[in-house]
Formats: structure tokens, C-alpha cells, sequence
């Protein structure tokens, strides 16, 4: 079975079953969709937050517990094929490594199997948690909750389901956006403390970025706004007027 093939099986018959609360590796999800689900939960009154960021994600996945999800789930031509692949040995400075931890990205399935591996996580959050929501682009992890006390019992949990799960994490504490940022994608969200409204906005460092990298030529700089447009997944939104670079590309709240 060529990869191709076995993309296409993984198409079929494990996307259905990923949550919708994971927006990275999957046809028609992007950034975008993540930011305008953060803005729908911070809408009804969720407005502390808590950052998790996973270390090492690809490098310390279990694949017998990607293996264990995938039964029952894909046939077993393609069940055999996906085991093959994240079983792989691996040459190492001439030395032959088949007992490794993780799982190779090289492979176009490598994505797609980060996601079956956190399905129990995503499942969990997935189930009813009324007093907070989580939304996670692959091992970026942002939970939303109703209070500072909730948001801290949400961290907990979390932090329990990665231990079991065998990966480490890197946390901060809980954030009032009412009155701070948090970062998150690349983008800053708060609530603005004059308007009352929810933020979304590029970090300056996005933003210096882009000020870097433009010049006089007014083609090029098009080039770089669509660019920028379709990396954050604006590509199926009209973008606002004239806009340049250089300005505070403020796109969050004019696209949802």
C-alpha cells in the first residue's frame, strides 16, 4: 500500500471519528476556525485562560496507544501498513535504532496518527466539560473556563490525562482576559477593558516579522499580505479595504 493510498483509507475512515475541538492536520480546519471557536466560547462568559504547550510532541508519542486507538477503526491492510511505518528502525550515526519513543515525521500520515494519539485527550474534553472548553492545534493547547477556580481545575485534569499519556508540558498560570493578553497561535487575545470586546490580533514579533520583510515593491508586498492571509486561513475571508503590512493587522474580530 502506497502512502497516497493509505492517506486516502485515513481520509476515510478516521477523520469521522477525530473531535472537533482539534483544528490542526485536517482538510478544511485552520487557524482561522480556532480563533473563531475561541471567540464563540469566550462569548459565553469563558473568560479565563489556560496555555499548555506540549514538549517534544511527535518525539515522545506512544505508538502502542496510537496503535490501540487505530483497532476496530481502519481495515487491517492499512492497520498493518501504519504499524509498519511508525515501527520504522532508524539509522543514527551508523547505528541501527528500532527501540525508539515517538513516532517519524517524514511520512504525510505522521500528522494524522499525532491526532489518533490524542484522541483520549481530545475525547475528554470533548464529553460535557460545561465548566470549561479546550480547542488544540496539535500541540498547542488553550482551555477556556467560567472563573479562575474552574480554569485551575481544568489545568489539573489536563495535566493528569498528558502524565498518563507519557508527554511533558510546559504551562502557565491562568489568565483573566479581561485583563490581560494571552498568546496563542501567533495572535494576542484579550478583552478590550473600553469596548468590552474580544480581541484577536498578531503578536508584535508576527508583526515585526512582516515589517522585516517588506519593501517598495507593491507586488511583492500583495504577495506577502496574501501569503500572510492564507498561513492564518483568511484565504476563504475577504480581507478588509487597502490593507498594508505595515499597519496593525488587526483580522481577528473583522472576519467572524
Amino acid at each position: 500500500m502506497t502512502q497516497r493510498d493509505l492517506l486516502k483509507v485515513i481520509e476515510e475512515q478516521i477523520y469521522p471519528t477525530l473531535r472537533d475541538n482539534n483544528y490542526a492536520y485536517e482538510k478544511g480546519k485552520s487557524p482561522h476556525m480556532c480563533f473563531r471557536e475561541i471567540a464563540r466560547i469566550v462569548g459565553d462568559d469563558h473568560n479565563w485562560a489556560v496555555k499548555i504547550d506540549i514538549v517534544d510532541f511527535f518525539g515522545s508519542l506512544d505508538k502502542k496507544e496510537i496503535l490501540k486507538n487505530l483497532q476496530g477503526r481502519v481495515d487491517d491492510d492499512a492497520y498493518e501498513a501504519i504499524e509498519g511505518i511508525i515501527n520504522a528502525y532508524l539509522i543514527i550515526d551508523g547505528e541501527l535504532i528500532t527501540d525508539y519513543k515517538g513516532i517519524p515525521q517524514g511520512y504525510n500520515i505522521s500528522p494524522i496518527l499525532s491526532n489518533v494519539s490524542m484522541h483520549s485527550f481530545d475525547d475528554y474534553w470533548s464529553d460535557n466539560q460545561d465548566h470549561a472548553k479546550m480547542v488544540r492545534y496539535s500541540d498547542d493547547i488553550l482551555i477556556l473556563a467560567k472563573g479562575r477556580k474552574k480554569a485551575m481545575r481544568s489545568l489539573r485534569t489536563s495535566r493528569q490525562l498528558l502524565r498518563e499519556m507519557g508527554l511533558r508540558y510546559i504551562c502557565d498560570d491562568s489568565i483573566d482576559l479581561r485583563r490581560n493578553r494571552i498568546e496563542y497561535l501567533g495572535f494576542q487575545h484579550y478583552i478590550d477593558q473600553s469596548t468590552g470586546k474580544f480581541e484577536q490580533i498578531p503578536t508584535e514579533e508576527n508583526i515585526q516579522r512582516l515589517m522585516e520583510m517588506e519593501g517598495n515593491d507593491a507586488a511583492e508586498n500583495e504577495r506577502l499580505k496574501q501569503i500572510y492571509a492564507y498561513y492564518y486561513g483568511y484565504n476563504s475571508f475577504e480581507l478588509p479595504g487597502p490593507l498594508t503590512i505595515s499597519q496593525d493587522l488587526q483580522l481577528g474580530n473583522d472576519h467572524r
